[in-house]
């Protein structure tokens, strides 16, 4: 098995840190003591998601943060439902995202 190497490597991500964050986010958001749910894969599914974006936008400064969620939200949109008409959407974050850049 090769391994490629670029110049642009990703600094390295605590893996058991975003775990633990996932599960904090998971028992706080979708289990209740008084309640004894079965443990939920899509709920868990998106508390680890959302911590592995918390944890890779880390190192990042805000306007970076800012920056990488609008270009994540125009990509989002070619998954919007036919009956939304995407284009007023998609030229409003692309306007912000080149105010951003500017």
């Amino acid at each position: 098995m090769a391994v490629h190497s670029n110049s642009t490597t990703l600094p390295k991500i605590d893996r058991a840190a975003v775990m633990r964050t996932a599960w904090a986010h998971y028992r706080s958001s979708f289990t209740r003591s008084w309640r004894k749910d079965a443990f939920n894969r899509s709920n868990f599914a998106y508390c680890l998601t959302c911590a592995w974006q918390k944890h890779r936008e880390a190192p990042m400064s805000p306007s970076e943060q800012h920056v990488a969620r609008v270009e994540r939200e125009i990509d989002m949109l070619k998954y919007k439902s036919l009956r939304y008409d995407i284009a007023p959407m998609q030229r409003r974050l692309e306007a912000e995202l080149a105010a951003l850049a500017a």
